[in-house]
């Protein structure tokens, strides 16, 4: 697999005190929200910190802010105050759109993909948008697929394809230009155990190979088997944080 420092968001070095500055540093971010005559606020003065090879599970209930931290994190988004820096870049001096096509992977729980192009050519189209073409781009969009175990389905519509595989599909697309973060939307919301399962595993294999990842889930035992943290928010802010064993417990 491709170095993740190799798109631009190198892993920092070691401090003189010999730890690691995290890979992502969010600091004292509200996001507010107006809603009619009401403002809403989703972030509440948030502070998180998330390691260079991290499996972040995002736990809580439906506004606790899951969503909203993935959409800054993404660069689909901005903050009403705070920092939201990756790799030591400040987001908000950041060109995002560079940011999103570039720097960064998203896997949304509805997959989201073209329904009228095959599984090769959505992956293809990701790198298209990189300005990246012909047998070059072709060829990696071929790695992808097969590295998520659909070598053979690659020429195969999202249509013929089921939930678990159309799922694989996103994530080679996702993770076709090899981004050192990655997010996820609630990936397995929409499969049945068994491809859910499959699905958090190729996760973590993705962990394991240097990426960092940040899934926002409703399902947090199988977070447990996989993640190595889950943090939990509540009104915008985290709660309560569990660091796991060897990339997750049983």
């Amino acid at each position: 697999m491709t170095d993740p420092s190799a798109e631009g968001l190198a892993v920092r070095p070691k401090s003189a005190t010999g730890d690691r500055d995290p890979l992502v540093r969010i600091s004292g971010v509200i996001r507010e929200y107006k809603m009619g005559p009401e403002t809403v606020r989703a972030l509440d003065s948030l502070d998180l910190e998330i390691d260079a090879g991290e499996l972040l599970a995002v736990v809580g209930v439906s506004g606790s802010g899951k969503s909203t931290l993935l959409q800054l994190l993404g660069g689909l988004d901005t903050p009403s105050s705070g920092r939201v820096e990756v790799a030591g870049d400040d987001l908000s001096t950041t060109d995002l759109t560079d940011y999103r096509r570039r720097r960064v992977g998203i896997i949304f729980q509805s997959f989201h993909l073209v329904p009228s192009f095959t599984a090769l050519e959505n992956v293809m189209l990701a790198l298209t948008f990189q300005g990246r073409t012909g047998r070059d781009r072709k060829d990696a969009a071929r790695a992808a697929l097969a590295r998520v175990g659909l070598a053979e389905r690659m020429h195969h519509r999202p249509g013929q394809l089921s939930g678990g595989e159309q799922q694989r599909v996103a994530i080679a697309r996702a993770t076709v230009h090899h981004p050192p973060l990655i997010l996820a939307d609630e990936p397995t919301g929409n499969l049945d155990r068994d491809s859910a399962e499959s699905v958090l595993t190729l996760l973590e294999e993705l962990r394991s190979e240097g990426s960092t990842l940040v899934m926002v889930t409703h399902d947090e035992a199988s977070a447990r088997r996989h993640a190595t943290r889950i943090v939990r928010l509540a009104a915008g802010r985290v709660e309560t944080e569990e660091h796991l064993a060897n990339g997750g417990v049983a």
